[in-house]
């Protein structure tokens, strides 16, 4: 069966325009593919989005694209600005490049695939309920901050070409979730609050089904991400359900 393809040219588009186009492709054709040509910059794209629908973005986007979707999969063939993912509930977002910084703020559900870094405070707010448990997978390295405040989730980096993972003070405030790296990799200056230990088997099985995504996503063999078995990989965890409570008064 022929996959229908609907092709959008962004070019001088605002960002609003851009969106109601996309909408108004979703609506009237139940389209199975967009292609947007010419994308520099616009926000929001595909923002609140329930279909399930394939949506390759040509250019660089702008702040929040995919913010609140459940459903799409998006595939950015650039680098991308901050809050890629915002608050989204289900569905993929593929970048083949860089993202800026707060990337899957307080995401709910779905998967979000980075092939290079990821700026500041990536993972940030993260949660899950029950059986939806978001999840960032990040090919090179983060910077400082990584999944800060997490409350469920899993963020997993394979530091390819990086000396280490990611930068100070991952999981900062968390008390949910799982954050898994290569364990030479590791940053210098870990925060209080948080274990890291090495990956046990259920872990290696986490990391594994994570490399497999990050490869289809991208379009790779898994053989170039690094390998379970060679590989020792740690997982950070929140020493406590409530980083902050000595804090606040009862």
């Amino acid at each position: 069966m022929k996959i229908k393809n609907t092709l959008i040219n962004a070019r001088g588009a605002d960002y609003k325009t851009l969106n109601e186009k996309i909408r108004a492709a979703v609506t009237a054709n139940g389209t199975a593919r967009i292609t947007l040509d010419g994308v520099n910059g616009q926000r929001f794209i595909a923002a609140g989005l329930e279909r399930h629908v394939a949506i390759v973005v040509n250019g660089v986007p702008g702040n929040d694209i995919g913010a609140f979707m459940n459903g799409p999969e998006i595939f950015i063939r650039a680098n991308a600005q901050d809050a890629v993912g915002n608050t989204m509930s289900g569905g993929l977002l593929a970048v083949a490049g860089h993202v800026s910084d707060a990337a899957g703020y307080s995401m709910r559900g779905g998967l979000i695939v980075i092939r290079d870094t990821a700026g500041y405070r990536t993972g940030i707010h993260m949660k899950e309920y029950r059986s939806s448990v978001p999840t960032i997978i990040i090919g090179r390295a983060a910077r400082d901050f990584l999944g800060e405040y997490m409350a469920g989730g899993r963020i997993i980096i394979f530091g390819i070409g990086s000396k280490i993972a990611c930068g100070n003070y991952p999981g900062t405030g968390m008390h949910g979730g799982a954050i898994y790296m290569p364990s030479d990799k590791l940053p210098s200056r870990l925060p209080d609050g948080i274990t890291s230990a090495n990956v046990t088997t259920a872990d290696t099985a986490v990391i594994e089904s994570a490399a497999q995504d990050f490869a289809r996503a991208l379009g790779i063999t898994r053989k170039e991400l690094p390998s379970t078995k060679k590989t020792s990989f740690s997982v950070i965890r929140a020493a406590s359900n409530r980083p902050y409570g000595s804090l606040y008064a009862y």
